[in-house]
């Protein structure tokens, strides 16, 4: 996914929605990209969601929404 601006209210409702479906899943820790190690990975998808819903329509936040997207996108790559 490319980076936007602002995300629409469905693509964080899917987004969440795939989250949560995989919360059980997700590995402790991840390599998202060269300069971005994520420790504890379960505790950042959750600090993430209460910026996606607290901020989700803030375009100020897209950073943030963007990591989830790419998390998504690193963790659905090998399937």
């Amino acid at each position: 996914m490319q980076y936007k601006k602002q995300f629409s209210k469905a693509e964080l409702k899917e987004l969440l929605g795939w989250f949560e479906a995989q919360a059980e899943h997700l590995p402790h820790s991840l390599r998202l990209d060269k300069a971005t190690y994520i420790e504890d990975l379960p505790k950042t998808v959750k600090l993430y969601f209460d910026v996606v819903r607290l901020h989700g329509d803030n375009p100020t936040y897209s950073g943030q929404i963007f990591h989830l997207f790419k998390i998504k996108e690193k963790l659905t790559a090998g399937q």
